[in-house]
């Protein structure tokens, strides 16, 4: 399958000179979490929810005087229309980004393929048989072992440095006995933040509860299926009550 099989062609997309706040509307009303951006129907760049969100903090940015062309990144990686997944795939995990601009030869958007849009390839390849044994392998054989961890009291501040010294997007949250109770991600702390909250706050007023997990047994492609239903970027790992991975 080629990354034209998958995109997205139907993206909105922003000038270089519009302002941050109409970033932030258009991401909110569509609900996607990246916006090229475009000059003469030429990628000049891109923007996350996430750069939006460390420059505003997620807040109406009417007394932010800035433009996407100071916030975006102006040399995008990309992808070409006949470029296979497996090329796309490695691509936006080495530069550990989310999505990729579909360009043509001329730089022209044609289009949009994330990692959301990967994971689908892969549940239907595996619904079609075309994936199974070692390219389902257990939870085990990917997560990443050990995750840096907060306590619920730990200051948002201090969250988000935590975070970001070790390029992570998400924390779990544990209690005294080593409980997994809550999850915090990157986006949570900049929009808590950005909002007034007080940066000694305890991440237990902003942490989402309701946690989706994994186990390291379980298949890669069920794992995959849970991500995609409930909408979500990473899964906590447990072993038991313990938790041993993401």
């Amino acid at each position: 399958m080629i990354v034209s099989d998958l995109m997205t062609r139907e993206v909105h997309s922003l000038p270089p000179s519009a302002p941050l706040q109409e970033a932030l509307a258009l991401l909110a009303e569509h609900g996607v979490r990246h916006l090229p951006v475009v000059r003469n129907g030429l990628l000049v760049g891109i923007v996350s929810d996430r750069d939006l969100l460390a420059a505003t903090g997620g807040v109406s940015s009417e007394c932010i005087d800035l433009t996407l062309s100071e916030v975006m990144h102006d040399s995008p990686k990309t992808a070409g229309p006949d470029d296979t997944l497996v090329t796309a795939s490695v691509e936006m995990g080495l530069a550990k980004i989310g999505c990729l601009p579909v360009v043509d030869d001329a730089g022209a958007l044609l289009g949009l393929v994330s990692e959301t849009d990967l994971l689908r390839a892969y549940l239907a390849a595996s619904r079609d048989g075309r994936i199974s044994g070692e390219h389902d392998p257990p939870v085990e054989h990917l997560m990443t072992e050990e995750p840096r961890w907060v306590t619920p009291d730990v200051a948002l501040v201090d969250a988000m440095l935590a975070a970001r010294h070790q390029d992570f997007r998400h924390l779990p949250v544990l209690d005294a006995d080593d409980h997994l109770i809550g999850m915090i991600s990157d986006r949570d702390l900049c929009r808590e933040l950005g909002r007034g909250t007080a940066p000694n706050t305890p991440v237990a007023q902003a942490m989402t509860r309701r946690i989706h997990s994994t186990s390291p047994g379980e298949a890669l492609t069920k794992a995959a299926e849970r991500m995609l239903e409930h909408r979500i970027s990473c899964l906590p790992v447990l072993r038991g009550a313990t938790l041993v991975g993401i």
